[in-house]
This record gives C-alpha cells, structure tokens and sequence, in this order.
C-alpha cells in the first residue's frame, strides 16, 4: 500500500481507526449485560419478509445485512424501519454444498434506531422452513436469488475490478 501522508500522520489515522474497533467489537460483552451465546461478527445479505398468518407476505420483502450471528439468531442491520412480529429470513450462500437457498422463520426480538436512518433488529430463529413447488415460500425464490453475488468475468482486467 503506498502512503502519500506523513508517519506521524499514519499513527494518528491508525489510533483513531483502532479505538473505533475497540469501542464497537460486538463480540466484547459488557460489564452489565454478559450473553451466553456465541456471537460471531458475519456480514451477509440475507432477504428479510413479513410473516403473517401462516405465510410470508412478499409484496413487504426488504433486504439487509446481517450484523452478527448465533445459534439461536441473528442481527440484521436495516436502512428503514422494518415492523412485524414474525419473519421469514432467507440466505443464499454459493459455498453451500447443496446450492439452495435457506429461510428460517423468526420472531423479532429487538427492533430499535441505531442513528444515521439505520435500525438494528434482533431475531430469533424459531423453525427451519423449507420450500416447495406451489407454495408462498416459492415466490421469495427470485428474490432471494438476488442475493448472490455476480460471478466475475475472467476476462476483466483487475485494474477495473472494484473492491
């Protein structure tokens, strides 16, 4: 990496940058609110879909990023607010070996503004769903599709690839 900056302008910036780490680690409990669950730091689109009455509502389908994970739930970060009691939340991961999509139905747990017109939203997974031909589900198909990344064209040179 080439600096065009002084060294002691370097320190300054790295401080700063290493005490907004340090004051943010979200995998650092506390002193008055340890949690006994294993969170770990994962930021990953996932689609986001009301519950309502034994079905998703999809037409109020959002997306997000998820903030962190545990084994009973997850955070997702949101740039509106995202009112329901109970929602869908679908992750597609190409690394996955059987290469399909996963919905988990959720209930909200946490819901609050974070500043800057974003909103943190606790979930608690509740039930693996799975899709079939016909259902509601289905329909979050070409939406949860969305959520994986483009594949990079081997021709691109790494000049005009944006990182």
């Amino acid at each position: 990496m080439f600096f065009t900056r002084a060294k002691g302008e370097q320190y300054k910036l790295q401080g700063h940058l290493r005490r907004i780490c340090d004051l943010t680690s979200p995998n650092l409990p506390r002193q008055e609110e340890f949690r006994g669950l294993n969170r770990q730091n994962r930021t990953i689109p996932i689609l986001l879909t009301p519950w309502e009455d034994g079905m998703p509502v999809v037409s109020d389908t959002a997306t997000a990023l998820t903030k962190d994970i545990s084994d009973h739930g997850l955070c997702v970060t949101l740039s509106q607010p995202f009112r329901c009691e109970e929602a869908v939340v679908g992750f597609w991961l190409p690394q996955v070996q059987d290469y399909n999509p996963w919905f988990f139905l959720s209930l909200v747990r946490q819901h609050v503004s974070i500043g800057g017109g974003f909103w943190a939203m606790g979930l608690e997974a509740v039930e693996l769903l799975t899709v079939s031909s016909g259902s509601e589900l289905a329909r979050l198909l070409p939406l949860v599709k969305q959520l994986l990344p483009p594949k990079v064209v081997e021709t691109t040179p790494p000049s005009a690839m944006i990182y």
